[in-house]
């Protein structure tokens, strides 16, 4: 059965897209529909996730080299273990 066009006005806002209300409620749109605003904001938000992402890599990284190369007890030191061996049991 073929859907009806739908009588909204906000119906194929790019701000609105996607979202689920339960209601009969519609928000507004928060800005006028751009596709140079749109383009823009689409760029920026990927280029700040991969930076983002790389900054996790860069940390985890850091995290392991400190850990399994320099072995200098940075790593220990912001995460300490505690000790579970035998000797620390028996006291």
């Amino acid at each position: 059965m073929p859907r009806e066009p739908s009588h909204d006005p906000h119906h194929d806002c790019p701000a609105t897209a996607g979202m689920v209300v339960p209601s009969r409620f519609t928000p507004p749109p928060i800005l006028p529909q751009s596709d140079a605003l749109h383009s823009l904001l689409w760029t920026a938000h990927r280029t700040l996730a991969f930076a983002f992402f790389a900054l996790i890599l860069l940390h985890l990284g850091a995290t392991l080299f400190h850990a399994l190369i320099r072995r200098d007890g940075v790593f220990e030191a912001m995460a300490p273990v505690p000790d579970r061996s035998i000797a620390s049991l028996a006291e």
